[in-house]
C-alpha cells in the first residue's frame, strides 16, 4: 500500500530554500516514506504516528 505525501504551503516555501544536497536527501527519504512511512524516521514522544526525518541539522516532521 502506498501512502500520499501532503505538503503545506509553508513547508514548500521553506523546503525550496534548503541547500540542494539536503533537498535531494529528503526527496529520496520521502519516496521511501510514501512506500512505507514506518521504514524511516524516529518516533516522537512515543507516538508511532508522529515521526521525524533528519539531514545535517535539518528536520522534517510528519504524521501518518
Amino acid at each position: 500500500m502506498a501512502y500520499i505525501l501532503i505538503e503545506t504551503d509553508e513547508f514548500k516555501k521553506r523546503f525550496i530554500k534548503l541547500p540542494k544536497d539536503i533537498r535531494l536527501r529528503f526527496e529520496k527519504q520521502f519516496h521511501k516514506v510514501i512506500e512505507d512511512p514506518y521504514s524511516l524516521g524516529d518516533t516522537l514522544k512515543g507516538l508511532n504516528y508522529f515521526r521525524e526525518l533528519k539531514n545535517k541539522g535539518y528536520r522534517v516532521y510528519y504524521l501518518i
